[in-house]
């Protein structure tokens, strides 16, 4: 019988988390005057404001857990003139379950080629508003379980060393990665998303080389898993220096099965002109597909066998000037009233796969509408008549994720409805903090939590 934990137990954890914990304030007119000022002396579930101003040549390690670091009164700058912490990073964070927001890290160099923005230590990190420019890597980080990275609203732009190895970020071997409402583009040879983490959710995001970048894959997944990608504007460009766009399993499938990608209502754009918009190790266990837009020359998958693909909406490719988008030559991949893309999806999705969002440049999100016909692609045309199907940004959060026994909310909420990939809802409940979910199967899930909805992955 499923045992629900509900108040208490959250509540307890939180209070001792928190109890006794400082603000402390940076800025040019504070005690403490930069960062690093700080960094050894934040303890347990601090919180570090640091005002918007620039910050130059400050590097720093930061080793307590539960930090919440975040610029205030605007964007805080980290122009570190190319100086690292540690031959790492400007920012290196070794503590567990640490949230950075407003930060803007710039010019991030060492001899070895991985001078990171942000160079993730411990377990567990959520970063949000956040700028990632000229490093030679924006992100980077190793081996770590548990372990979640949660990146939202950011912008990635012109990273990589040159050298095919650094890149805008590369998450390493963590469990799970989110990554919503960003904006990665334009970097510097290597991958504008390089990520080998068990199971990768990438949904409502502008992944672009665009006109001035030399990026390889758009997005690269080596060493497979599940993949999630949903309601996304990919794009490569020109200059790029691989022909395929999304690339899963290629350094061998040696995350935990079943080895899976599925994509719904992505916008991809090929400006090479050549190659393959997804490329899959052979081994795979499926690419599934529902009502994505393919836009230009190339092939849909390569690299596998063709019945590894599940194609349920007879996904459509044609060339650019076909699909009538507002502006191409902006990256403005908005449908116009005479696009055959308009009503051309299917409607019964997978729950997992499901869109209720659009990407909305930069770095945010709007609610997707709906009259019942579903148009292929990241966007929905809407006219007067349509509904929004989406819903309002929500502070709720779910952790730990991936979970394998209980699962925890910010705080107490009066619904929560757990569905199965196949839409079956598993377990409902209401005006709890933590339930338990060490009866379901591995896998991931959809959390419904009183308007808003997350991927959560269940590993035992």
């Amino acid at each position: 019988m499923k045992t629900l934990l509900c108040g208490m137990l959250f509540c307890c954890a939180t209070i001792q988390s928190t109890h006794a914990a400082t603000t402390w304030h940076v800025g040019a007119s504070r005690q403490y005057t930069t960062p690093s000022a700080v960094s050894n002396l934040v303890r347990l579930g601090d919180t570090v404001q640091i005002d918007a101003g620039v910050y130059t040549a400050d590097v720093c390690r930061w080793t307590a857990s539960h930090l919440v670091i975040q610029g205030i009164g605007g964007r805080a700058e980290l122009r570190s003139q190319g100086l690292v912490y540690g031959s790492k990073a400007i920012w290196v964070v070794c503590g567990d379950s640490c949230q950075i927001s407003n930060i803007n890290f710039y010019d991030a160099t060492c001899p070895d080629a991985n001078g990171a923005g942000i160079r993730l230590e411990g377990h567990r990190l959520s970063i949000d508003h956040c700028e990632f420019t000229h490093n030679q890597d924006g992100i980077l980080c190793g081996a770590l379980h548990p372990s979640t990275v949660n990146i939202s609203h950011c912008e990635f732009n012109a990273n990589g060393a040159g050298d095919g190895y650094s890149h805008n970020l590369y998450i390493g071997n963590v469990d799970t990665l989110i990554f919503e409402y960003n904006y990665s583009h334009s970097a510097k040879v290597g991958h504008e998303l390089k990520s080998r983490a068990n199971v990768n959710i990438i949904r409502y995001n502008r992944i672009s080389n665009e006109s001035d970048g030399t990026a390889s894959r758009n997005i690269d997944l080596p060493n497979g898993g599940t993949a999630v990608l949903v309601g996304n504007e990919i794009e490569q460009g020109s200059q790029s220096q691989n022909s395929n766009m999304i690339e899963f399993g290629l350094e061998g499938l040696s995350n935990p099965g079943p080895q899976r990608i599925l994509l719904s209502h992505n916008t991809l754009v090929n400006d090479l002109g050549k190659g393959s918009f997804v490329q899959v190790a052979a081994g795979s266990d499926s690419v599934i597909a529902y009502n994505n837009l393919l836009a230009g020359n190339g092939s849909w998958i390569s690299g596998a066998s063709s019945n590894r693909l599940i194609d349920k909406a007879n996904t459509q490719r044609s060339h650019l000037g076909d699909w009538a988008f507002v502006d191409a030559s902006i990256y403005n991949y908005q449908l116009s009233p005479t696009s055959p893309a308009i009503d051309s999806g299917v409607v019964d999705l997978p729950t997992m796969m499901q869109v209720d969002r659009e990407y909305l440049h930069p770095m945010s999100w709007t609610t997707r509408c709906s009259d019942g016909k579903p148009d292929l692609g990241a966007h929905e045309l809407c006219s007067s008549d349509d509904v929004p199907v989406g819903t309002p940004e929500h502070s709720i959060r779910t952790f730990p994720n991936p979970c394998s026994d209980l699962l925890h909310f910010t705080h107490t909420v009066q619904s929560i409805e757990l569905y199965s990939a196949e839409g079956r809802r598993v377990l409902t409940s209401g005006n709890c903090a933590s339930i338990d979910v060490s009866s379901l199967n591995s896998g991931i899930y959809l959390v419904r939590v009183e308007g808003t909805t997350r991927l959560l992955s269940i590993v035992h």
